[in-house]
């Protein structure tokens, strides 16, 4: 007995290593991931993720671990012969998987604790339901079960693979009949959704006694078995052998020509995985089709599960590259026959490849590049842990482990620029050329210490590749200084300061301020509404003392409701609506004004004076009135040259202020640097690299510029290439946008929308008709 359980453990025991070693690393990654993003506020969803996923995948690989490696020595027969019961083989087996699933959990659930201290705020839907004394329960029932399961797939059929993926349809069907069984149980029907609060303690037991009565009976399901693969192994049909462990056999001699080396190896590899290469490209395609006609396919979970499937099938592809061979132990024939390792590369990394290719082309078609781009990354790790580990089984488990340790790394960087993902396909060429060049040492089987640092060496360049390209790419795009123009604009903005004052300055209320900016409906009390709209007009001197922007959006959004609700006839709601919009022109005269004297913001003007001028035209041809009351609203909208001086003069006085502000560090414990531009603070991850920060100064001196000739040579029509360009500059202050990073970006493109041709257009054609003048 102690020999067996011996033996076992030492089966298992690289697993064990890499789930262990997995376990730490991810967790040190998503620690330095979140530190980089959020400073130091933490959040424990990847934590969780961790915790749960890395002790299932030991109960995914334990019966493929301890039985597939039985299978692919060819140890079975020999168990037989010995004078032990197969009672007890089947039982240490069993044991040995039990008791490592549960060190597995024992092991993440410490390291979880310890990464719970660190962490500020765990509190989140997700932890509410784990971190739970019936959530724990489950994840142990579904952990179990995985396992049992996976003994059962392996003595069901004798090849690893072919047990694996039975394996997926059999966990599904077994979980779902356990959880309807259990909720039907707990609440008298299936409640995805049902609280235990309301279940009886008598309830509860029941649900526990069908759960342990459930696994018990899986158990003695897997243990007859491994009766049946130990004892009677030569009478049953189910247990015929498969293609994948039958031995090489040379072909049958034929009267046809005989066929050319490079078709021979490619012959061969087909027949080998034929079956499993066919069956992942058919589950690769059906999750692409289920992603693609989801109700929700830009949903996060959605998003995550298909890349998680994905990632799965694309690596297993690529371990399906040498797995056949690593089986066969057919590495020993191909050295002592002499073919060319460059030959047995190609004809081995070719097939799977086509699949992988096919499968990555369908995503670009429905999806896009970067899932695309993921998946041949994952095929390329895929196939180096196939090279790496010496046991087939043990390097199909682990395929999936080197994208999901990829990402660890590369998550972080890639959150920072999230437009550059694609770059990760620079990767597939390292690991190829990795595989190829170690392909010799494959064939003499030579995985000594230099074979296993030339692998890491190959890892961490393909790591550092995509990394250094994306880098070397913003370097390389960031304008050169322009000493003359900068000197110019110093020297504009000093005689700006000094001009003499020529209107009465204004400004805006302290206390509403924020409000006059806001785009959101405000139901004002449309009866005092009229009264205030005149005071307002009354004294300028401070903006929004009277009335805010959001009420006058309500005014023009709420007019039925305010007709019937409020008492107010069509006449007196054409009367506010008017005033109303004579205000809004108003604002826009004293903001452009005290521009001109640099006493107004570049933000003011744009969303006060500019936004205030466009909701105008949205409007003025809906309000009831006369033609000389319309050209009373009109009159007060500010002429072209004031609204070019307000806008060249607000722009010069930002980049202005900007200069005089320096980057600073967000928080003294913080890597992130801050600035402003134009009220905007710019403090994403990014600014924490010093080439990042002058990029960034560089580019506000281009989007400056660029947006000052405009306004000297015209403004461009919007949606044109000169506007896409002037807005391209603008975005680049932080950088392409981000998607799920932790952080906003910079809407400060938003605030030159209005600096067009149509809108200039628009205003000029409005006071000619009612003015004849501009």
């Amino acid at each position: 007995m102690k020999q067996l359980l011996w033996k076992d453990v030492i089966t298992l025991r690289p697993l064990a290593y890499a789930v262990i070693a997995g376990i730490l690393l991810f967790q040190l990654f998503v620690t330095a991931g979140q530190f980089i993003f959020n400073d130091a506020s933490f959040d424990i969803d990847p934590y969780l993720l961790i915790w749960i996923l890395m002790p299932n995948l030991m109960a995914l690989g334990t019966p493929a671990m301890l039985v597939g490696n039985e299978e692919e020595a060819r140890t079975f027969l020999w168990l037989r012969t010995l004078p032990v019961r197969w009672q007890r083989i089947v039982d240490v087996k069993f044991a040995v998987g039990l008791a490592g699933l549960l060190a597995i959990w024992a092991i993440a659930s410490l390291v979880m604790a310890i990464a719970v201290l660190l962490v500020n705020d765990t509190s989140s839907p997700m932890s509410d339901d784990v971190i739970h004394p019936v959530g724990v329960a489950r994840l142990l029932f579904f952990s179990v079960l995985l396992l049992i399961c996976g003994f059962i797939t392996a003595y069901l059929v004798r090849s690893p693979m072919s047990g694996l993926m039975l394996l997926v349809p059999v966990i599904v069907l077994a979980s779902w009949f356990a959880v309807g069984v259990i909720q039907t149980i707990l609440f008298g029907h299936f409640d995805v959704y049902g609280s235990l609060n309301n279940v009886s303690q008598s309830d509860i037991q029941k649900a526990v006694f069908f759960a342990v009565a459930y696994l018990v009976a899986l158990w003695c399901l897997q243990r007859w078995l491994g009766r049946q693969r130990l004892v009677s192994v030569d009478r049953s049909p189910l247990f015929s052998s498969s293609e994948i462990i039958r031995p090489y056999q040379p072909p049958i001699e034929q009267v046809f020509r005989r066929p050319s080396p490079v078709f021979a190896l490619l012959w061969q590899q087909i027949e080998q995985i034929k079956w499993f290469a066919g069956t992942l490209t058919l589950l690769g395609f059906v999750v692409l089709f289920m992603w693609h006609t989801s109700t929700q396919p830009q949903d996060e979970a959605t998003q995550v599960l298909a890349h998680t499937a994905l990632v799965a099938i694309s690596s297993w592809l690529g371990a399906l590259a040498f797995y056949g061979d690593t089986v066969r132990n057919r590495s020993v024939y191909f050295a002592d026959h002499g073919i060319r390792p460059s030959l047995i590369w190609g004809t081995r990394i070719g097939p799977p490849l086509v699949c992988c290719l096919v499968l990555a082309g369908i995503s670009v078609w429905v999806n896009d590049g970067v899932t695309a781009a993921m998946m041949l990354a994952s095929f390329a790790f895929g196939q180096l842990a196939a090279t790496v580990t010496p046991r087939a089984t043990l390097g199909l488990l682990t395929a999936p482990l080197y994208p999901a340790f990829s990402c660890s790394i590369l998550v972080p960087f890639f959150g920072l620029y999230p437009n550059y993902i694609a770059t990760v396909i620079l990767m597939v060429p390292v690991l190829l050329l990795a595989t190829w060049q170690l392909i010799h040492r494959w064939l003499e089987q030579r995985r000594d210490t230099t074979f296993q640092w030339m692998v890491l060496a190959v890892v961490l360049i393909a790591f550092v590749t995509p990394m250094v390209t994306v880098a070397g790419l913003r370097f390389s795009s960031t304008p050169s200084i322009d000493p003359q123009w900068r000197s110019e604009m110093f020297q504009r903005s000093h005689a700006i300061a000094n001009m003499p004052a020529k209107f009465d300055r204004v400004e805006l209320n302290p206390v509403v301020s924020a409000t006059i900016f806001e785009r959101f409906y405000r139901e004002p009390e449309f009866l005092t509404l009229n009264a205030r709209l005149l005071a307002e007009l009354e004294d300028l001197q401070v903006i929004g003392d009277e009335v805010t922007f959001g009420e006058i959006h309500a005014l023009f959004r709420a007019q039925d409701t305010a007709l019937r609700q409020q008492g107010l006839t069509e006449d007196e709601m054409a009367e506010m609506q008017r005033n109303a919009l004579t205000v809004m022109a108003a604002w826009a005269t004293v903001v452009r004004e005290n521009a001109v004297q640099a006493a107004s913001s570049l933000e003011q003007v744009s969303l006060v004076a500019d936004f205030g001028e466009e909701y105008l035209l949205r409007y003025i041809d809906m309000i009831g009135g006369t033609d000389a009351q319309i050209a009373e609203i009109v009159s007060r909208i500010p002429d072209r040259d004031l609204r070019r001086r307000s806008r060249e003069v607000a722009l010069v006085q930002a980049w202005n202020d900007y200069q005089r502000r320096q980057w600073k560090r967000v928080s003294p414990d913080a890597w992130r640097y801050e600035r402003r531009f134009a009220n905007e603070v710019f403090n994403s991850p990014r600014t924490a690299m010093s080439f990042e920060r002058e990029r960034h100064d560089r580019f506000v001196d281009e989007a400056v510029k660029l947006t000052l000739e405009q306004s000297v040579h015209g403004w461009p029509v919007a949606g044109s290439p000169e506007f896409d360009r002037r807005t391209e500059y603008w975005n680049q202050l932080t950088g392409p946008r981000s998607f799920n990073s932790g952080y906003e970006d910079s809407n400060i493109a938003n605030l030159f929308e209005n600096w067009t041709l149509d809108h200039e257009n628009a205003v000029t054609a409005l006071r000619e008709r009612y003015l004849q003048s501009d």
